[in-house]
């Protein structure tokens, strides 16, 4: 993976061999290694985001395509077991946020965060991202469409 693709502030936080953070009550969660690091596609389907009514695509099966990079290991498989996509980076948008593996929604976090920001205080971040914007930090739902690829599956 290209390191440029990701901030300096993590790429030097995984390169000086930090492997694990608290993440409040999820207690001790590992992060992939830089060598791990990879470009996925999250399959959104938008249920709990504030505009999830107007998707164009709300019945027809399929989600939207959004390139991401996993920073958390999930157990047991790395990229499709929670805590899996608790934290991210998306690349194209320059943002950290979080994928939720239950609902399809992915939250981002706020253009300025650093991934400094979020090792300072990664109980607040996860809190957000599981508050729906109540929590300490604020967020933004992800809207896909028009931006992102839609596909129906098979």
């Amino acid at each position: 993976m290209n390191l440029l693709e990701i901030p300096d502030d993590l790429a030097a936080f995984l390169q000086n061999g930090t492997r694990t953070m608290e993440a409040g009550h999820y207690e001790t969660i590992s992060l992939l290694s830089l060598a791990e690091l990879r470009i996925e596609t999250l399959e959104l389907t938008p249920n709990m985001a504030p505009f999830a009514r107007d998707d164009p695509h709300r019945f027809d099966g399929g989600c939207y395509l959004v390139p991401a990079i996993n920073l958390v290991r999930g157990d047991p498989r790395p990229s499709l077991d929670f805590p899996a996509w608790l934290f991210l980076w998306l690349p194209d948008q320059r943002r950290f946020g979080s994928f939720d593996l239950d609902h399809g929604d992915l939250i981002m976090f706020a253009p300025d965060v650093q991934w400094s920001d979020i090792v300072a205080d990664p109980e607040s971040f996860v809190l957000a991202s599981e508050s729906g914007g109540d929590g300490p930090v604020p967020i933004e739902y992800l809207k896909p469409w028009p931006h992102y690829p839609y596909v129906i599956s098979d």
